[in-house]
């Protein structure tokens, strides 16, 4: 699995938005959409960032933290307390 795939992955199970998950990751919103149509990272500290707060959101699926149950007024919050 590439590190784009398990980003993607992490993504779709976590349950957060992909503009959530580019604010976790550090990157814009185009950023994230470009990886997912197949263009590659352009700087490799960036992907190695992206790819372990992907880990993170992976993990707190697992442990059945994510997704979020119900949507709350401080959404954002709620991600960054499931990660920890």
């Amino acid at each position: 699995m590439t590190n784009i795939e398990l980003i993607k992955e992490a993504v779709e199970k976590s349950g957060v938005t992909r503009e959530e998950a580019a604010s976790l990751m550090r990157v814009s919103r185009n950023t994230l959409y470009r990886w997912f149509e197949g263009n590659p990272c352009r700087n490799k500290i960036i992907e190695e960032y992206a790819v372990f707060q992907a880990k993170k959101l992976l993990v707190a699926f697992a442990a059945g933290t994510l997704p979020l149950v119900k949507n709350s007024a401080d959404r954002m919050r709620a991600i960054q307390d499931a990660l920890k």
